[in-house]
């Protein structure tokens, strides 16, 4: 984030949507409380991906670009685009050429999909549907790492990204002993904003932590990653459920039309560290009145 000074406070930040350091909803939240001229620019990739080479070797780099003419402007009294300039600029996953102007990030969602999280019939994964969906159970054994994961590895996998080259993970490898997994059916949909999951829970201890991943699924089985977000619950009661709702990180993405929307909740992540004790059976499950669903925002 670059903060300048001119009579009054200015504000320019870069953020990238997979980022693993600072993760990109707070600053969501800081920016649209800003009143002051501010220009937020959201990118591919992980932290200093996109503008990394930029700043440590000459060439065209759009992000630093755009920070120096920011900077030109607001310090030096320069006279170009920048006011012309609307507060949010997105590049849609992975598609570095395709970038999206908008008034504030509240503009950027424009409508909301619910999508209900099913029971798994025959030994099959879950689905996710329009049809609210109660009274069933699955569970999983806690505290082992699985294939489903929020990077392959730190900064390499978002500069990959950045490139193009996002990590292709193989959904026949995500292990149902350990997570479980929820499909829609295909169909496209325009991802902007802030997804939101609600389940209920029965933890084996006071404690419990969860990891959501939301994926692009091909026809062929192969998946990307659209984003992610790790929740604990604390001071609960063992074998007691509660239903919990947390945000994942937001996105831009496209989800092809004969592609599928999946949700794949496990319990540890090399990522973060966990509250779960390691080979417990957690419980996920859909409670009447407060039916398991995610709440996909769509622009």
């Amino acid at each position: 984030m670059v903060w300048t000074s001119q009579g009054n406070c200015r504000s320019d930040a870069l953020y990238t949507w997979h980022e693993t350091l600072f993760p990109v909803n707070g600053l969501l939240d800081t920016f649209e409380e800003l009143t002051v001229p501010k220009h937020l620019n959201l990118c591919i990739g992980d932290h200093a991906a996109p503008e990394g080479a930029g700043l440590m070797v000459p060439g065209p780099n759009v992000p630093v670009e755009e920070a120096l003419a920011w900077l030109d402007h607001h310090v030096l009294g320069v006279a170009n685009a920048v006011p012309d300039w609307k507060p949010v600029k997105s590049q849609v996953m992975f598609e570095p050429a395709v970038r999206e102007d908008s008034g504030s990030w509240g503009e950027v969602t424009k409508r909301t999909e619910k999508l209900y999280l099913g029971a798994a019939a025959g030994g099959q994964d879950g689905t996710l549907g329009t049809d609210a969906s109660a009274g069933w159970q699955v569970s999983f054994t806690t505290g082992e790492l699985t294939e489903a994961k929020a990077v392959g590895e730190l900064l390499t996998t978002g500069q990959q990204e950045w490139k193009g080259n996002p990590k292709t993970y193989s959904t026949g490898k995500f292990d149902r002993r350990y997570l479980a997994t929820w499909t829609s059916p295909a169909g496209a949909r325009r991802v902007r904003g802030t997804p939101r999951v609600q389940l209920t829970v029965t933890p084996a201890a006071e404690s419990a932590t969860l990891v959501a991943y939301l994926f692009d699924l091909a026809p062929d089985g192969t998946a990307r990653i659209i984003t992610h977000e790790p929740y604990t619950l604390t001071g609960a009661t063992a074998g007691q459920a509660t239903t919990v709702s947390w945000n994942l990180q937001a996105a831009a993405y496209d989800i092809a039309a004969n592609h599928k929307t999946m949700l794949v909740v496990n319990s540890k992540d090399a990522l973060y560290s966990d509250a779960n004790p390691a080979l417990t059976l957690l419980k996920l499950g859909s409670t009447a009145g407060t039916e398991a669903h995610l709440a996909l925002p769509l622009g």
